[in-house]
């Protein structure tokens, strides 16, 4: 899978990646955005093509790729429209986790996390503070100002970074 996340990332192309066997016709569409050996960040897009969230997720997790089918074109021109694109992500090596939290909190972007042995998503909030082994950040929609939740980045299967804006009144 890593040689296919590979061209098309050098490509630009627009791809779907299936990650749930659990749930296999679920999939996230959209540009790789950067890549290792072990993981790739994608900037997936919404189905009007625009750009929904940054995503880290295993390479071992995908099971399927697709591209150059008629949905991929559809988010394609669809995608070439819209104005509005996020920051560039820059990846420079080492933990990607650690990369898109710092990317997120430099862009005051609010991320969600899904825990390894969980497909539910996690926690949702603002990252404070990013390490190789840790990520400190404020809970949305959590009532009391100045909560905290520190979690272990070994434990995260799957980290997102939302760029739609996020209003605490729709949870």
């Amino acid at each position: 899978m890593y040689q296919i996340l590979k061209q098309a990332y050098e490509h630009g192309k627009v791809i779907s990646v299936y990650i749930n066997e659990n749930d296999p016709t679920r999939c996230n569409v959209g540009y790789v955005a950067a890549l290792n050996e072990n993981e790739v960040a994608m900037y997936m897009l919404d189905e009007d093509g625009d750009f929904e969230i940054l995503s880290v997720h295993g390479i071992d997790k995908i099971f399927r790729i697709d591209a150059d089918g008629e949905y991929e074109d559809k988010l394609i021109k669809a995608n070439k429209l819209i104005a509005d694109k996020p920051p560039e992500f820059i990846y420079e090596g080492g933990n990607m986790i650690k990369a898109v939290c710092e990317y997120a909190k430099k862009y005051d972007y609010p991320i969600w996390i899904a825990f390894k042995g969980n497909n539910e998503i996690g926690p949702w909030g603002k990252a404070m503070n990013v390490t190789d082994d840790m990520i400190t950040i404020t809970r949305l929609g959590d009532p009391k100002p100045c909560n905290v939740s520190y979690i272990l980045t070994r434990q995260i299967d799957y980290i997102a970074c939302e760029y739609k804006e996020y209003h605490e009144d729709e949870e």
